[in-house]
């Protein structure tokens, strides 16, 4: 060991409770009921989509292994090799590709945390798929429009885990 980690940042999944009250929607417990939700609260037509994370190349990694946590799928065996091609790994991508494709706003594959972020202080976003350590600018009501509408949840159970 040469170092201890500066900081670790839990993934949490943000959601704007007052867009699943307008739908009568329920916050998911499931991947399954995830993808459900992204997509009913999809409506391009008012700019409000159901999910929203980080698409950019190399900072979308940690969406992607996180989401493959719910196949019960690491992406490093204890061997210390890759495991990002085993059929877990797969279809946590194409969840992620799922969500990415029909419930999140235009040019998210061009959206860090920051422009994540701010898409969801808009108000027009459903979930929010990132770390704990974004949560202060969600209730300063300098910054965002979401103001004591923000749940704070728990990556809902994937199928494995």
């Amino acid at each position: 060991l040469r170092s201890l980690p500066f900081s670790v940042d839990y993934w949490i999944l943000y959601w704007n409770k007052e867009l699943f009250d307008a739908k009568g929607i329920k916050y998911p417990e499931s991947f399954e009921q995830l993808v459900a939700a992204a997509e009913a609260l999809t409506d391009p037509s008012s700019n409000t989509f159901g999910f929203v994370a980080r698409g950019l190349k190399n900072a979308n990694t940690p969406v992607w292994t996180s989401l493959m946590l719910g196949y019960d799928m690491t992406p490093l065996g204890s061997d210390g090799k890759l495991r990002t091609t085993s059929p877990e790994a797969i279809e946590a991508a194409a969840l992620y590709k799922r969500l990415m494709t029909k419930a999140a706003p235009p040019g998210v594959t061009g959206f860090n945390w920051a422009e994540a972020q701010s898409a969801f202080l808009q108000g027009k976003i459903g979930m929010w798929f990132d770390g704990v350590g974004f949560a202060p600018p969600m209730e300063n009501p300098e910054k965002s429009r979401v103001v004591g509408k923000v749940g704070y949840g728990v990556m809902p159970k994937g199928p494995k885990a």
